[in-house]
């Protein structure tokens, strides 16, 4: 069997074409796989319109994104809004409802107080007397009496926690609406201090208030602007006064001012002719000339 002759490949021609290749090929590859990909970048820019999908109720609205952007707040601001009007009436019905039960049971032990009237002035002879005449009768009053001042002192602690409840919750609601006029006042009011505080209300002291009338306007930051530029019009006012007296008690004169005489000097004008104007030369050269 003859061996197979095993020939092998030249490839010196391939490597010398590889050879021959520009060296600049691999980087027009990658320029090329740039700009596909800016291409397709842009391709995809262009796809977004700047429109997004809002929905009101059942329907949907392609709008741009800004106007969804602004609705979505508008409905958390409108959202948060209700819930605190919501709260606020809650808490006005709490109010409302914890007032009707007080005025309830005070009328509740006015009426049981009527009630005891008759046997408030009976004495202890009195009742000896009744029981020895109707006991059965005198020993029910006796019970019922009992019950009606077991009633009332119960009546009495409901309306002292409510009264105490009630007077809580307005010096809360006093401190917060305090302490938010006070955050407002430091900002609307220039160098607002406790010092200028006092101030502003004895300027609504001298205006007319009294103590009790300001109490609920002293955190009112309209109220006391109005106060803090009627005080800064007094110390103007006061230091003009001030200024007018010291002028009228100085003995010195006002030095008046000196005159200045309105007629204009006679010069030579360029309107005269040639003789009258050499004549009114000679004349001024003369004038001067004897000065000297």
């Amino acid at each position: 069997m003859a061996e197979e002759e095993q020939t092998e490949l030249d490839l010196s021609p391939l490597e010398e074409a590889v050879a021959s290749f520009p060296e600049s090929q691999d980087s027009d590859v990658d320029e090329i796989e740039d700009e596909i990909d800016i291409e397709a970048a842009q391709d995809e820019e262009g796809d977004d319109d700047g429109l997004d999908d809002l929905e009101i109720g059942s329907e949907k609205h392609r709008v741009p994104r800004a106007v969804k952007e602004a609705w979505s707040g508008l409905q958390a601001s409108t959202q948060k809004e209700r819930e605190g009007l919501k709260a606020q009436a809650a808490e006005q019905k709490g109010a409302m409802a914890l007032t009707s039960n007080f005025i309830k049971d005070i009328a509740k032990i006015q009426n049981i107080d009527s009630q005891l009237e008759p046997y408030k002035n009976l004495t202890s002879q009195d009742w000896i007397q009744w029981a020895n005449e109707d006991s059965e009768k005198a020993s029910q009053a006796q019970i019922g009496i009992k019950a009606l001042d077991m009633e009332r002192e119960k009546l009495v602690l409901t309306v002292e926690r409510s009264e105490r409840e009630r007077v809580e919750k307005v010096n809360q609601e006093r401190m917060h609406y305090q302490e938010a006029g006070e955050r407002e006042l430091k900002l609307q009011i220039k160098n607002w201090s406790p010092e200028k505080s006092e101030t502003l209300k004895s300027v609504a002291k001298d205006s007319g208030f009294s103590k009790e009338e300001l109490g609920p306007l002293a955190y009112d930051p309209r109220v006391m602007k109005v106060l803090d530029e009627l005080r800064e019009y007094r110390e103007i006012k006061a230091k003009v006064s001030k200024r007018t007296a010291m002028k009228k008690d100085d003995p010195t004169p006002t030095p008046t001012p000196r005159s200045r005489s309105k007629t204009p000097t006679q010069g030579l004008r360029d309107s005269q002719n040639i003789d009258d104007w050499a004549a009114k030369f000679d004349q001024e050269r003369a004038r001067h000339t004897g000065r000297r």
